[in-house]
């Protein structure tokens, strides 16, 4: 399971966030189509907390994707 989200600014960032469980929640930060960046979380919320702290995404801007 994923969920995606971009960002609203001229940053044109794309986030992903992918479960693994056997490790964790990986937060994807994609600009251009290449990957810039990666964190390991704990959990889905952390993960967001991320993105929120790191590069100012809403919480809400997330998309579950199957």
């Amino acid at each position: 399971m994923k969920w995606v989200a971009r960002s609203q600014d001229s940053k044109n960032l794309k986030f992903e966030i992918q479960y693994d469980p056997q490790a964790g929640y990986y937060l994807y930060i994609y600009r251009d189509g290449n990957c810039i960046r990666d964190y390991l979380e704990d959990s889905l919320l952390i993960a967001k907390e991320c993105a929120y702290e790191e590069y100012g995404l809403s919480k809400n801007a997330w998309i579950k994707k199957l």
